[in-house]
């Protein structure tokens, strides 16, 4: 055993143990040592070559005895250190990681092994020994740069990130793990659950999700992925965002049957359906998977069943099944026995007022002794008011308002208030009224008779009293800017609603320049926005209005609040539209798609799906674009089309189908992008010859060269000069390149048959359409010119067509490609290459880099 890994040095870490990646040990096994190397010259050659090829074949007893009797026999060999190594990697896979580790302790140098491959294994045998801090020490002598390629550094990362973690260095772990994810390996799955459970200890819980979703997208093991869905359904659960944690234990729940996660997952599931406030799922759910779920389990489950009975005021169910829980588990004593009492009481009272206070009067002795007592005595009241036993009730509230703190003492003290009222002992209900304002004054309810009125006003609608009372409230002097800011608010709705803007808007004014809470200040954003916006407009130099700017700014501040969803909504298309006016195209195209990820089943007209569909497309945002741009299905249904002539409305759906078309054929779906150039064909004279244009590129994309050529003929002679050039170049191009091919298989007379074809149109393009708006499909024709030269002519007719380019004064990276194709014409290769290389990495231009990505191709290099 090294000295420095002592006892101490090992520590567990949290969670199940994960399992080391071996995958980067295979790799140097057989990638360390070539067929030159193992060339048998000498008897030591021979035994070494035989003891590896052993190991290579698998015959791991053999060749362990053959590098044994290597070492035994060729003690001074300067390969004895290679074969210490191997038999290490034996012995580990043997599980005799400690003899493995010796083995390795007696190296002091090797011939053919690197040292990062030595200090790989001697890192991964300590770190699976779990001595962690050595392990951590030997993989920080490895420079990962020096490894053999990503497989190989994403398995260093995950070990040295294992190892981290081992050693309570959890940052570290994170780090390393971060960085090792990043590499296609497959070891990623693993390396993103270690990264989970890592920010998981390290309360990350985000993050540990984040990396627990990467992991279940890519490919890994059912295993791996049942323990990433599981820990990313705990985390969330724990985390308190439910809907997520149910998504996860179901992923389980349908993927993973076989394995130890099922069960507790059903668990979960359950758990987070309650929690997500889903309780007539959790009712629906239960009596399908009660019989699968764990023994020690179905106590929770049935009780939440019970709570979801109560939360969805199905008294009556709830009653049975709080009964069937307490004839099952009180007895038990187990910790759910005081909520599920509680629950019952509670569906007592709601099924029968009279049976209820029948039973809590009988467990009256028992009552302060249980957990939720304060609850049992609150519903105890609140059944003597259903039955107008107004004394009662004020008796059972008085232990609730002065015995021990407790939920209840707030509201049993306002409503013994009321009852006090009720029964006409005015003195008793002005001292509950005091006690309660100077218990608990910052409460609403704390607040005087004149503030109730106000918001009873408001909620009737009644927005002309809410002025007048409001505004005589807020006169009173001393009042809390806290308590004010809600009236305040209410104030400057009402005047809104009475159409006295102005006043409105000094309101609101003023309430956010007092600093009220987020979410006073959110609403009050949110309308001053509104009525600036109803101002906002251009001046007569198409400059916006101060009003304008003010508005977006005022939404802006709403939007980043709590505020209500129909509200946000509101507030986005809002912005979007003043972004729009503002000739802000860039910031209205994100609220546009923020509308729609909010609002998904709205309807725009068609000109806005239009003008934001076209807007997308234009920042390439191919498959956003789309889903503004496909509107064939709702455009008749869209009430706002109605201004549109059927003329106007023709051409939108024209031109949406030709930027629908065009984003599929970006996005390399050519079977849509072919269907709809097809139907722009015969649907729009003004699109039909760009589209039947784009049909035949995307045919050509797709393969289908004979179709393309059939449309690319059609438009050869149209008036359009660059479609025409166009057509020609590109139909140019695939007899070109079919030329080429057939020259390459010896079919003479097919590569003399397209050759011709392509000279033809190639030729007609540089000679027909040379002006300076078509001058970069000019250099793509003589490039294409000079290659088949050069394989059907002559180099010096090839040389000539380049050159032809280059002496051109004008600036073009086309010049450039010509200049690499000469230099490959003279046998220049390498000078070709690095210029190509030079050109791609520079070019902005789509159809250079496509031909610059296809010639590298060509020539068998990775673009």
């Amino acid at each position: 055993m090294d000295g420095s890994a002592t006892r101490s040095d090992r520590q567990p870490f949290g969670g199940p143990q994960c399992p080391v990646a071996t995958g980067f040990v295979a790799l140097i096994l057989f990638c360390c040592l070539s067929n030159s190397t193992l060339a048998a010259t000498t008897e030591a050659d021979r035994q070494f070559s035989f003891a590896y090829l052993l190991m290579q074949n698998n015959e791991g007893a053999q060749a362990k005895k053959a590098f044994q009797q290597f070492i035994k026999l060729y003690k001074k060999d300067q390969r004895v250190g290679d074969a210490h190594y191997f038999l290490a990697i034996l012995d580990r896979q043997s599980g005799k990681l400690k003899t493995a580790d010796n083995h390795l302790q007696k190296i002091t140098k090797a011939k053919h092994v690197s040292n990062e491959a030595l200090h790989l294994l001697r890192g991964q045998i300590k770190l699976e020994l779990q001595y962690y801090k050595t392990a951590a020490a030997t993989l920080e002598k490895i420079n990962p740069a020096k490894l053999t390629d990503d497989a190989a550094r994403a398995n260093w990362g995950y070990l040295i990130g294992v190892a981290y973690r081992g050693a309570a260095n959890l940052k570290g772990a994170v780090k390393q793990f971060t960085a090792a994810s990043k590499y296609k390996s497959a070891v990623r799955g693993r390396i993103l659950v270690e990264l989970g459970k890592t920010q998981i200890t390290l309360k990350q819980p985000v993050q540990a999700v984040a990396a627990f979703t990467h992991a279940v997208k890519g490919k890994i093991e059912p295993l791996l992925a049942a323990e990433a869905r599981s820990l990313a359904g705990e985390v969330s659960y724990e985390s308190g965002q439910y809907e997520q944690a149910a998504d996860f234990f179901s992923q389980v729940i349908e993927n993973h049957q076989s394995t130890r996660y099922y069960k507790p997952a059903l668990s979960g599931w359950l758990r987070s359906l309650y929690g997500a406030g889903r309780h007539a799922d959790v009712i629906k759910q239960y009596p399908t998977i009660k019989n699968l779920l764990a023994s020690d389990a179905v106590a929770e489950a049935l009780y939440l069943v019970c709570a979801s009975h109560v939360k969805t005021k199905a008294y009556k169910k709830g009653l049975e099944t709080t009964r069937q829980w307490l004839a099952a588990y009180l007895e038990k004593k187990t910790n759910l026995s005081s909520e599920v009492i509680t629950l019952y009481a509670e569906c007592f009272y709601h099924t029968d007022a009279a049976a209820f206070e029948k039973w809590i009067a009988g467990y009256e002795k028992q009552l302060p002794q249980e957990r939720y007592y304060h609850r049992l005595q609150f519903l105890r009241a609140n059944a003597a008011i259903k039955r107008n036993r107004f004394d009662e009730a004020i008796k059972h509230l008085g232990p609730l308002i002065s015995g021990k703190p407790n939920p209840y003492a707030q509201r049993a003290l306002i409503l013994r208030a009321e009852l006090y009222k009720k029964t006409n002992d005015s003195g008793k209900a002005a001292a509950d009224f005091e006690k309660y304002v100077k218990t608990y004054g910052q409460d609403p309810e704390a607040v005087d008779a004149g503030r109730e009125a106000i918001n009873l006003a408001f909620d009737r609608g009644d927005y002309a009293k809410v002025v007048a009372q409001a505004t005589r409230w807020l006169g009173q002097k001393g009042l809390d800017p806290t308590v004010t800011a809600p009236i305040r608010l209410r104030l400057g709705v009402a005047l809104i609603k009475e159409k006295k803007a102005n006043q409105a808007l000094t309101t609101f004014n003023a309430l956010i320049a007092s600093k009220p809470e987020d979410n006073i200040a959110t609403y009050a954003h949110y309308y001053r926005g509104l009525i600036l916006a109803s101002r906002a407009g251009v001046d007569n130099d198409g400059k916006p209005k101060p009003e304008l700017d003010q508005a977006v700014t005022a939404l802006q501040n709403a939007m980043r609040g709590a505020i209500a969803e129909k509200l946000k909504v509101r507030a986005i298309s809002l912005t979007a539209r003043l972004e729009r006016l503002a000739k802000r195209p860039d910031r209205a195209l994100v609220m546009y798609e923020l509308l729609r990820e909010q609002d998904p089943k709205r309807t725009y007209p068609a000109i806005t799906a239009l003008w934001v569909g076209e807007g997308l497309h234009g920042q390439r945002k191919y498959k956003a674009a789309i889903r503004w741009l496909e509107l064939d299905k709702k455009l008749h249904d869209n009430t706002a089309n109605d201004k549109l002539t059927a003329a106007q409305l023709a051409g939108v759906q024209a031109k949406s189908k030709y930027l629908t078309a065009q984003a599929y054929h970006r996005l390399k779906d050519y079977p849509k992008a072919i269907t709809r150039y097809g139907q722009l064909v015969g649907l729009s004279k003004g699109y039909a010859v760009r589209a039947q244009l784009g049909l035949a590129q995307a045919m050509a994309d797709a393969g289908r060269h004979d179709d393309a050529l059939n449309e690319y003929e059609g438009l050869t002679a149209v008036r359009d000069s660059r479609v025409a050039a166009t057509a020609l170049l590109q139909s140019g191009e695939i007899y070109a390149h079919r030329a080429l091919k057939e020259l390459e298989r010896k079919n003479t007379i097919n590569a003399k048959k397209d050759y011709d074809n392509a000279a033809l149109r190639l030729n007609r393009v540089s000679l027909l359409f040379d002006k300076k708006p078509l001058e970069n499909l000019v250099f793509r024709s003589l490039i294409l010119q000079g290659r088949l030269a050069d394989r059907f002519v002559n180099q010096e007719k090839a040389l000539e067509k380049y050159r032809g380019i280059i002496e051109r004064k004008t600036q073009s990276l086309w010049k450039r490609i010509a200049g690499a194709e000469i230099a490959l014409t003279e046998k220049k290769r390498g000078q070709a290459l690095v210029e190509f290389r030079r050109i791609l990495k520079q070019s902005t231009d789509n159809s250079v880099s496509n031909y610059v990505t296809r010639r590298l191709t060509e020539l068998g290099e990775q673009p």
